[in-house]
């Protein structure tokens, strides 16, 4: 996990005034032998302190330019 308070992409830049944009890799594995339904628009990041939910934006892969992420996914049995 790590924090910002700006993020580059592309050839560009976004701060986040008054905010800050956290960054948190996530490995997902099905440790079962049925196909698992994944649906990333149901996760979100909680204050602790205020209890407010942020929703979050999901990337295959951080790279210059981002790949997004679908909201709703399948995995496979016994795969990551």
């Amino acid at each position: 996990m790590s924090s910002a308070s700006q993020q580059a992409t592309g050839n560009s830049r976004i701060v986040a005034k008054g905010y800050t944009f956290v960054s948190v890799k996530v490995k997902v594995t099905n440790k079962t032998n049925e196909t698992i339904d994944i649906d990333f628009s149901e996760v979100s990041l909680l204050d602790l302190v205020n209890k407010v939910k942020y929703p979050g934006s999901f990337v295959y892969q951080a790279t210059v330019v981002a790949i997004p992420a679908k909201n709703k996914t399948s995995l496979g049995p016994q795969k990551v």
